[in-house]
């Protein structure tokens, strides 16, 4: 297995919430939408699982067997680069998928450790 070196940057506290989906779950998602009937209005497209921006960067760093370093960006520096551009990367929205769950569909990836396993295997 390949190593990686790399330094994998948070924001903040890492605390924010970040909305992920597997691409072929996403694709499949949208497939099942258009053929099947019971599906009207609006679904969010995200994984079941929750997960904040610090843990999804353990996960990418965990799966990618790095010995590299999990390094803040501390708010300020943010603020000061980005400006209220800040706000974006800084906010936090838990996006469920209570619609998505209410009907028939399945998830292949729930874990985004699993999905990121995958995609890094196919290289996507």
């Amino acid at each position: 297995m390949t190593r990686h070196l790399g330094i994998y940057n948070y924001f903040g506290k890492g605390q924010q919430f970040y909305s992920w989906i597997h691409i072929n779950d996403l694709c499949r998602l949208i497939v099942t939408a258009l053929e099947d009937k019971t599906f009207s209005g609006v679904y969010n497209a995200v994984a079941p699982e929750h997960i904040t921006n610090k843990e999804m960067m353990k996960q990418i760093k965990l799966q990618l067997s790095s010995v590299g370093f999990l390094v803040s960006v501390p708010e300020l520096v943010l603020q000061y680069t980005l400006g209220e551009m800040a706000k974006v990367v800084l906010n936090s929205n838990r996006v469920i998928s209570d619609r998505i769950k209410s009907t028939k569909f399945t998830y292949q990836f729930t874990k985004v450790g699993e999905a990121v396993k995958d995609i890094i295997k196919k290289k996507i």
